[in-house]
């Protein structure tokens, strides 16, 4: 049982570092265009602001997006584009 446990504590512990590690390659490209949204493997993660997706979005929810082909949306979700 302790050889289990300690597997998992080292699993977490690497984990743990690979995502500090994508957070700041993600922190270090922002500082080169400050106005852009960092991205990890395509995703952002961006605030909800105003409740105009309510109810289903609600003011300070978090939404992560992938940047995708618009040609591809369809059926019943939350799209959102930009230029």
């Amino acid at each position: 049982m302790t050889k289990i446990m300690k597997w998992v504590g080292n699993l977490i512990v690497f984990l743990s570092f690979i995502i500090a590690a994508f957070a700041l390659v993600a922190i270090l490209k922002t500082k080169d265009n400050p106005e852009a949204i960092p991205s990890i493997f395509g995703y952002k993660m961006m605030n909800i602001l105003t409740g105009s997706m309510e109810p289903n979005l609600n003011p300070g929810d978090i939404a992560v997006i992938k940047d995708t082909d618009r040609k591809k949306y369809y059926g019943r979700r939350y799209y959102y584009f930009c230029n």
